[in-house]
């Protein structure tokens, strides 16, 4: 049990250098943290994460995701992923020539996990179809799920409140819900928060 734990507080620490190293900004406590399935940390994802807070309002993005809630909260949580990676991708790729490279890496690493998979949640499906269009397959989603995708796909020349805009549009438009302040915080499966009084990782 205790090296358990202790592989999975080397894991977080891990997670919190890629998040750190990629906003360029040691002091931030991360409101998320990925891991893979194994547990380890994933690297591409938690750049995304710092990517976030690098061009985006750390507090504004924080706020809007502690505001959604409801029985498929990880559903429109993983779609602002997805809105934020496709606008973070296309930013960065002009920067760090290895974006591509982990991108795609990504995408197969995903596609993969869940080959064997008989049934998958709606975010998953939607996330996979994001992954094929990354490697530049069809989506194989219906025309419903393949609009709902696009709608998420953010561009680069958004700022951070044209894209939590865009988002509160679409949760309407799509499932017809509101984010609300008095939502509860919860665990999300790909990207783990942090619990409330963690341990404090040395930077």
């Amino acid at each position: 049990m205790a090296e358990i734990e202790e592989q999975e507080l080397r894991e977080a620490k891990r997670a919190c250098n890629f998040i750190w190293a990629a906003a360029e900004n040691y002091e931030l406590e991360p409101l998320f943290l990925a891991f893979a399935s194994n547990g380890t940390a994933d690297m591409y994802l938690n750049l995304i994460i710092g990517l976030t807070y690098k061009w985006y309002d750390q507090e504004k993005i924080d706020d809007f995701f502690n505001q959604l809630g409801g029985k498929d909260r990880e559903l429109y949580e993983g779609l602002l992923w997805i809105g934020l990676e496709n606008a973070l991708y296309q930013k960065e790729r002009k920067i760090r020539s290895v974006m591509e490279e982990l991108r795609r890496e990504y995408a197969l690493d995903n596609l993969n996990r869940y080959r064997n998979y008989k049934e998958y949640a709606r975010i998953e499906q939607i996330r996979n179809a994001h992954c094929r269009e990354i490697l530049g397959q069809p989506s194989e989603l219906t025309t419903e799920e393949e609009e709902l995708l696009h709608a998420f796909s953010y561009t680069e020349e958004m700022t951070t409140d044209e894209i939590l805009e865009q988002t509160r549009e679409n949760l309407w438009k799509y499932f017809s819900y509101r984010p609300s302040k008095a939502a509860k915080k919860k665990v999300f499966t790909f990207f783990r928060k942090l619990p409330e009084h963690s341990i404090l990782l040395e930077k």
